[in-house]
């Protein structure tokens, strides 16, 4: 049997009456969840030590929430405790204490080894904050246990509350990981995650970086991108915030998602796992209606296998979407088989299938059970219609998604058309200039460096009119302001090259328009030099 009990804390009284009632101290194993919500630490100390004095060999693995979960109800006052009663399994739990001199992926190492056996079926691990690299963490733990299904989730580290913290039977940290693994030939063991997303907006290219840190976006700096596009409010609120929007980056190992931690005073963004220069970034949006649709899928899938607990971690972020699904949710899940978890700040799963992640928006859980002859539940199908609010939701991601692929297929033509114009322009045999309004270069092509010898830094921002002869230039102010006007011109003119050589142009302007105003003029040059004495001979 891995079935669980789980309870509301309000007093030592009442949890001795519930340990007593429900023969909790009879049991070889009991595995405890404390959910502590943001209790401080002194206060977490001691329901530890009450639950010890009770159950003296429990293996106990506890953070603190900003949210519990228990029996299909969401708690958020008091702390809950699940005691997760063993028969064939053994629990084993590890705390680690993290300061700024760790090397993050060793430590994950560390832990694999010190925690997981022939046995371990499975490993829970919550992470006391965000900032203490769990990305990497997971990775060194993946190197060594790459078979092994690990679930669990980042305690809250709201600003202006209590700090956060993790701890075990034995010991506690404000900075650290606490893990419990199951370890059970008997044990059976279903993960699954849910995380959907729909890009929004452009990409976005990180231009400079330094390991998790984004130094550069576009060559500006990351603050300002997300001041632009999500506004102070959401700089503000990190890194409660990040989990709400995160980018999702590209690369040839597929996609995945990364969120913003913290600011840094140089107006840098520190990230929740690496960040590589040239790496492709856009800003990501929950869809609502592909997060429903895999939720039931799973759920119609769960209620038909041997199921005694869920242990759920569900993004603190997802709660505040889609408020009235994650209520039906947890209650259709306490329906299958006793459920406990909490809201997270980051949710974990690595089953072996794919590269370890650390999650945003999304629900993963970890599904036990001793008895493999467990009947399904008897039941019709789960089902969930949308509130009129969640409709309005999937109606206004199904509009971002139009607008950003519409604003996405605008820029594919502005870089067609600008590469069509580069082309034009770069490759043209004649020479082709731009002027401001006052006549002053701001762009030459290849064959106008080639045939007058100027370099560019010679020529932009100066005035046309000073590199051709004095007695010309009335006549070419003259064809100048005409085109401005609005009227193509056609001219020749002896102009001189840098080294003194003379040679004869037929020269064609054209007006430079955009939202109906001129703002400056486009010069086509080609040499009629030898045409001009073939003429004259």
């Amino acid at each position: 049997m891995a079935k669980s009990f789980n309870h509301i804390y309000s007093s030592q009284e009442k949890l001795a009456e519930y340990i007593s009632g429900n023969n909790l101290d009879f049991y070889p194993t009991v595995f405890i969840q404390i959910f502590l919500g943001q209790v401080p630490l002194d206060q977490a100390k001691q329901i530890r030590a009450q639950i010890i004095s009770y159950l003296p060999k429990a293996v106990i693995i506890g953070c603190s929430t900003d949210g519990q979960i228990t029996d299909g109800k969401i708690v958020n006052d008091s702390p809950v405790l699940s005691f997760t009663v063993l028969e064939k399994t053994e629990a084993v739990s590890k705390l680690i204490k993290i300061d700024e001199h760790h090397k993050a992926h060793e430590t994950g190492r560390h832990l694999a080894e010190k925690l997981v056996g022939l046995e371990t079926k499975a490993v829970i691990l919550f992470a006391s904050r965000l900032e203490v690299n769990l990305h990497e963490i997971l990775q060194g733990f993946h190197a060594v246990s790459p078979k092994v299904p690990v679930s669990g989730g980042v305690s809250m580290d709201v600003p202006g509350r209590h700090q956060s913290i993790v701890l075990t039977e034995n010991e506690e940290s404000e900075k650290g990981i606490a893990a419990v693994a199951l370890n059970s030939s008997s044990l059976i063991v279903q993960s699954f995650i849910n995380e959907q997303w729909k890009e929004v907006g452009r990409p976005l290219t990180v231009t400079k970086s330094k390991g998790s840190v984004i130094e550069k976006i576009d060559h500006m700096k990351p603050l300002k991108v997300l001041e632009h596009y999500l506004g102070e409010r959401f700089v503000s609120r990190l890194p409660e915030s990040g989990v709400e929007f995160p980018f999702l980056v590209k690369r040839s190992e597929g996609v995945s998602t990364l969120f913003p931690l913290r600011i840094n005073g140089n107006g840098s963004i520190e990230m929740s796992k690496e960040v590589k220069q040239g790496d492709s970034l856009t800003f990501a949006f929950a869809d609502l209606e592909s997060i429903v649709d895999c939720s039931l899928r799973e759920l119609n899938r769960l209620r038909r296998k041997p199921v005694e607990s869920l242990f759920i971690f569900n993004c603190a972020a997802r709660r505040q979407f889609i408020k009235d699904f994650t209520k039906a949710e947890m209650e259709m899940m306490a329906e299958i088989a006793s459920t406990a978890g909490f809201f997270s700040h980051g949710e974990i799963l690595m089953d072996g299938s794919k590269a370890p992640e650390l999650y945003s928006h999304s629900l993963t859980f970890l599904a036990i059970s001793e008895d493999d002859q467990l009947l399904p539940i008897n039941r019709e199908r789960f089902q969930y219609a949308l509130t009129p609010e969640g409709n309005t939701r999937v109606s206004l991601t199904q509009l971002i998604n139009a607008s950003s692929s519409d604003i996405q297929k605008l820029n594919e033509n502005i870089q067609i058309s600008e590469e069509y114009y580069r082309s034009l322009f770069e490759n043209n045999t004649d020479f082709v200039y731009s002027t401001d309004l006052k006549g002053r270069f701001n762009s030459v092509n290849p064959t106008f460096l080639k045939t007058f010898g100027y370099s560019e830094s010679e020529l932009i921002g100066k005035l046309s009119i000073s590199f051709i002869f004095e007695e010309d230039v009335p006549r070419i102010k003259r064809h100048f302001f005409r085109t401005l006007s609005g009227k193509e011109q056609f001219y020749e003119l002896w102009i001189p090259s840098k080294s003194g050589e003379v040679q004869l142009f037929h020269i064609k302007n054209i007006p430079i328009t955009i939202d109906g105003k001129c703002v400056g003029l486009f010069g086509i040059g080609r040499n009629i030099t030898e045409q001009k004495k073939t003429e004259e001979k």
